[in-house]
């Protein structure tokens, strides 16, 4: 099996860095915002250091007054600017993440993307990449500027008394102390919480989904529990996620903004002995005020960013899953017929035996290969192997001589149109779920499709035609109409080949007859598999596979098999014992 690619090395600042001119921006207008407000306390500062020596000039002071609020306007001002600026940043880095995600989805195999819960995979993408909003837009800028300001300060307070300025900053190292304590196992308590708040989610999803099961046998009661109980644990996981670390937090931040308690006596000490003057004991005071804020913020950032990495620990994990392929560039297919040699394949989580063993099949192109057998047996298997969806567990499928998984994922969906069963519609119109066959195909030739297939008609006859909105997974339609919109699509695709895995399973003989002539017809000169318990569908086809218990038991003709494989002959009599008609 050939080596997949991952992207390894994922980092939420690899998609800041996209956009690290917005970020650098909204920095520096955080940091001019953040000088203004400072700018602000230092002229409170000098107007009461004035009052208080007596020296205080009114016009002076009016004038001071004046300026602070000038300053506190463009502090106002700058900050919401910078803020505007880093959400924007910050929505453009989020777009390209789910961007990325959700194409990472189309290069994933099946195996892996079904190892992945629903729940799981919507809270990822919509909200915990929804979540690194808050982190992003006020994370970056503003610990910057409550970095870089308090800085600045703290050297210009040096230059004013080294004394004093080292008093203003003792109780740092106490308040660093109480956060240490604050972290110790916060990142599993968190990553916990983040667990159980997946719970939630995928208890949500279950239970929403299935209410229709959990209402017909009356398991109400059983399934609220068990959907309540992801709720209660998700709230004591955040409380408990919160309750040792915000003891520790509000001792940090009770002795941060403390800090009167040391400026006060020490500094009425020193201005007592005349080592300091009034004008400077009042600026300690002043700022000390102001400075620990920003400080406290910076010091708990670390809280901040574990928190963001635990966010995107999940997004980094769905963008290093192994991609089907590594080939960036189409492959030069000089035919499609389709082989598998000596392939093996077992379900990821099944104890089952193998789905596949050691299987060795031609499908020759322009053909029509039929696969029976009993339910179980590998047919649907196969399909999917040859789609693409899954890898082999050993031997390998080959499209014209080139391995399946080498082809990159968009050359190999265009070669191929799959209709299985349980076919999945949008939320949309019928017109926009049928031209997800071909994006660019005009309504007169989804229309033209349509009635190619029989189904326009019925089509015609919902409530308003084209433009009907199926609903989730198609839920406004019947189990027979999903299906033939789903051939329409895969018609209108016009793929070279095509699989049809009980694609007419959920219509009625009417319409199987008429989607069945259709088929006939648009799949000319097409390389056809067909996948079918009516057995009257397939005895036309040159070439039918039985299958058993994932081997092939034979393979030829109807009337090949007919003769001389007793496993076709016996599911031919019991098909025509129920089916009367085609005796």
């Amino acid at each position: 099996m050939m080596k997949v690619k991952t992207d390894k090395g994922e980092n939420v600042f690899r998609y800041v860095g996209m956009h690290k001119e917005k970020f650098i921006l909204s920095s520096l207008l955080s940091c001019a915002g953040s000088a203004a407000g400072f700018a602000a306390y230092i002229l409170i500062a000098r107007i009461a250091i004035g009052i208080f020596l007596g020296t205080a000039d009114k016009k002076h002071c009016l004038f001071l007054v004046l300026m602070t609020i000038l300053f506190w306007i463009a502090k106002v001002l700058l900050m919401s600017w910078s803020t505007s600026v880093s959400h924007d940043a910050t929505f453009l880095v989020i777009r390209e993440i789910r961007t990325r995600l959700i194409d990472k989805l189309k290069r994933v195999s099946m195996g892996e993307l079904l190892e992945q819960s629903s729940g799981k995979l919507k809270n990822t993408i919509v909200d915990k990449v929804g979540d690194l909003e808050h982190f992003l837009a006020h994370l970056i800028p503003e610990i910057v500027a409550d970095l870089v300001i308090p800085l600045l300060l703290i050297i210009y307070l040096f230059r004013v008394d080294s004394k004093m300025t080292w008093l203003m900053l003792a109780t740092i190292p106490v308040a660093m102390f109480f956060c240490c304590f604050m972290m110790l196992g916060y990142k599993e308590k968190f990553a916990k919480f983040l667990q159980a708040k997946k719970d939630v989610n995928q208890a949500v999803i279950e239970y929403v989904n299935g209410i229709e099961v959990i209402k017909t046998f009356n398991q109400t009661s059983n399934a609220y529990e068990k959907y309540a109980g992801a709720v209660y644990n998700n709230a004591a996981c955040g409380y408990n996620a919160l309750k040792t670390s915000q003891v520790f937090m509000s001792l940090a931040m009770a002795v941060m903004e403390g800090v009167l308690i040391l400026i006060l006596p020490f500094g009425w000490k020193y201005y007592s002995a005349g080592t300091i003057n009034a004008e400077t004991l009042l600026i300690f005071v002043f700022l000390s005020l102001g400075i620990m804020r920003p400080l406290i913020n910076a010091m708990f950032a670390s809280e901040t960013a574990e928190q963001m990495k635990a966010l995107f620990e999940d997004v980094k994990y769905i963008l290093e899953l192994p991609e089907f392929s590594e080939q960036t560039e189409p492959l030069r297919i000089d035919n499609r017929e389709i082989r598998l040699d000596d392939v093996s394949f077992s379900y990821v989580g099944s104890e089952a035996e193998n789905a596949l063993k050691h299987l060795n099949l031609t499908i020759r192109e322009h053909e029509t290969t039929a696969l029976v057998g009993p339910s179980g047996s590998g047919k649907s298997t196969v399909a999917k192997l040859i789609s693409g969806f899954w890898k082999t567990d050993s031997g390998r499928v080959t499209l014209g001589g080139h391995p399946v998984d080498a082809f990159p994922q968009d050359q190999l969906s265009d070669q191929i149109a799959y209709v299985s069963q349980d076919n999945y519609l949008l939320n949309a119109t019928v017109m926009e779920n049928i031209r997800v066959g071909r994006e660019n195909a005009t309504d007169e030739e989804v229309i033209g499709a349509a009635k190619q297939c029989g189904c326009h008609e019925f089509i015609c006859g919902l409530e308003n035609g084209y433009d009907t909105i199926v609903g989730d997974t198609g839920g406004h339609l019947s189990g027979g109409e999903r299906q033939r919109i789903a051939i329409v699509r895969a018609m209108l695709k016009d793929a070279p080949i095509v699989i049809l895995d009980e694609a007419t399973a959920y219509t009625d003989p009417e319409s199987e007859t008429a989607i069945q002539n259709a088929i006939s017809h648009l799949t000319e000169g097409k390389t056809l598999i067909v996948i079918a318990h009516r057995l009257s569908t397939v005895i036309h086809a040159k070439h039918i596979v039985v299958m058993d218990h994932g081997e092939i038991a034979d393979e030829g003709t109807h009337s090949e098999l007919f003769r001389r494989s007793s496993l076709y002959r016996d599911m031919w009599k019991a098909y025509s014992a129920a089916e009367p008609e085609v005796q």
